[in-house]
């Protein structure tokens, strides 16, 4: 009888070293990752709002094409120029990256609008580079005038 009683406390104690581990384990990681999830969070919220505030700009130089862009601004007047349109789509298109790099960002983005883009007589769901799946999606959200009619522009950034 004395050593079925002792194999069950080196059982019990075995038991409970185990589940202490786990549960150090499981909040060192909730701790730290969370800290993690947060701080993307909000370089993503900030980013995406410079992203806005850039676009809703007229840029620079004011008359910008993708050959001498400084900024990347796509009105004139409070309201969307399609010139500047067709231009940010094209340089999108054409080197992603150098957007990312004008934006000042390292994150992912791609922005429409609450209204068909048409550029060159051809709808463009959007501009950017879309991602089916990705990680810490963040939406900014503004308001515009786009061919004489109020538009909200969406600007989604990730990572």
């Amino acid at each position: 009888m004395k050593k079925m009683a002792q194999a069950w406390g080196f059982d019990l104690i075995i038991a409970s070293s185990l589940f202490s581990i786990g549960i150090i384990v499981f909040y060192f990681y909730t701790v730290n990752h969370t800290d993690e999830t947060e701080e993307t969070y909000s370089r993503l919220l900030y980013d995406g709002n410079n992203i806005a505030e850039t676009l809703l700009s007229e840029g620079y130089p004011a008359d910008w094409s993708a050959g001498n862009v400084v900024k990347i601004g796509l009105t004139n007047d409070k309201r969307i120029n399609a010139t500047k349109l067709k231009y940010f789509y094209t340089l999108a298109t054409n080197d992603y990256e150098k957007t990312k790099t004008l934006f000042n960002t390292n994150y992912n983005y791609y922005i429409n609008m609450s209204q068909p883009m048409i550029i060159d007589n051809v709808e463009v769901g959007y501009i950017g580079e879309k991602d089916v799946n990705p990680d810490n999606l963040v939406k900014i959200t503004r308001v515009t005038i786009y061919n004489n009619k109020i538009t909200t522009l969406f600007i989604y950034m990730w990572n």
